[in-house]
């Protein structure tokens, strides 16, 4: 059996490796679209009738309830399958192209960055021209005091899932992917390395 031919099952695992780090980095870029994404809060309830000669309405409301959205299925699998795919591509050119050296299994390193990077630069551009709905409910109620610290309304919206909104979306899915992806790798790479090192 030929060098090459020897060490192709172990190219084969660090190819899987980089190729499920790149799915989790893709699964993150999910979280943090679902989390960390400024939303755009939807009316639940349809307006009042306003007559003809009226131009307009007042809605007086105490505190708005959550009622649905955003929608968590559609990027919770396209997300980390786009991320696969692109890892699993970059993988397996890299591979190829260090079929046979020590180095190999190190640069594939690149697969989940690239993965998280471009997956995550997908849903920023995905979140900013169309940013995510929530459904919500304006509710009157003359027994609310729930104030904040400074003594005005809180503008939570109760019930809703929690919003991390910390930085922007186009800063902040690339790098959650990416840095998420590398640090699955580098823990895999880690246990495998320490395993044959033991045997």
């Amino acid at each position: 059996m030929s060098e090459n031919g020897a060490r192709e099952p172990a190219a084969a695992r660090w190819i899987v490796l980089a190729a499920f780090a790149s799915a989790v980095a893709g699964l993150a870029v999910a979280f943090g679209w679902r989390y960390g994404v400024t939303r755009t809060w939807i009316d639940a309830d349809s307006p009042p009738p306003v007559a003809s000669g009226d131009t307009g309405y007042f809605r007086v409301y105490d505190y708005m309830q959550y009622v649905s959205g955003p929608p968590w299925w559609p990027v919770t699998w396209a997300a980390p399958v786009a991320a696969l795919v692109v890892g699993t591509v970059v993988s397996v050119a890299i591979g190829w192209f260090r079929l046979g050296r020590k180095t190999g299994r190190l640069t594939l390193v690149v697969a989940p960055l690239a993965a998280g990077s471009i997956v995550g630069a997908g849903a920023a551009w995905w979140a900013r021209s169309q940013p995510p709905e929530i459904r919500v409910r304006m509710v009157a109620d003359p027994n609310f005091d729930d104030l904040g610290p400074t003594g005005a309304a809180r503008l939570d919206i109760y019930g809703g899932p929690p919003l991390f909104d910390t930085m922007h979306a186009g800063l902040l899915l690339p790098v959650m992917g990416a840095v998420i992806g590398a640090a699955v790798f580098g823990v895999g790479l880690a246990v495998f390395t320490f395993r044959a090192r033991r045997e």
